[in-house]
């Protein structure tokens, strides 16, 4: 899945406008998702969190991945939306996943995901033409197993 298009700026919440209008939380989202769980080098995950949250660690490696969803219903419509996790943190009196950076289609959604909840939101366009390959046929046909990232995108859109 790659994305092109108008990585936005994450602009001051005094900016941004509304967020999901009127709305007040827990809003609700249906769809489809895919949370792939990864371990990431404590070094590397203290670069994309704040220094004022404790990062939950084991042996110099904590817990981030990739979140990939397709929302069929919220209260910013329909859209897609990847998060890159940087890395599990300690909020007493539990823990959450940090997101590091989140990709999304929608407008409404950026806004709301910057203004309301502070995520270093950026509106793409996903696009997953341009990665395609011209189909090939014959006994040369590329055989190989679909990759991961493949699978994902083919869960994730259905």
């Amino acid at each position: 899945l790659s994305y092109r298009g108008t990585k936005a700026a994450v602009s001051p919440a005094s900016e941004m406008g509304g967020g999901y209008g009127n709305d007040k939380a827990p809003w609700r989202f249906t769809g489809r998702a895919l949370y792939q769980l990864n371990l990431v080098r404590s070094s590397e995950a203290r670069k994309h969190v704040p220094k004022d949250l404790k990062l939950v660690e084991l042996f110099g490696w904590t817990l981030g991945g990739v979140y990939l969803a397709r929302y069929d219903d919220s209260p910013a419509g329909t859209f897609d939306e990847m998060v890159a996790l940087g890395g599990l943190v300690w909020n007493p009196p539990t823990s959450c996943a940090w997101a590091a950076r989140v990709l999304v289609n929608s407008k409404t959604a950026r806004q709301h995901g910057v203004k309301t909840c502070g995520l270093p939101s950026h509106f793409v366009d996903f696009n997953d033409e341009l990665d395609r390959q011209p189909e090939r046929h014959g006994w040369w046909k590329d055989t190989r197993p679909t990759s991961g990232l493949v699978r994902a995108e083919r869960f994730v859109k259905g």
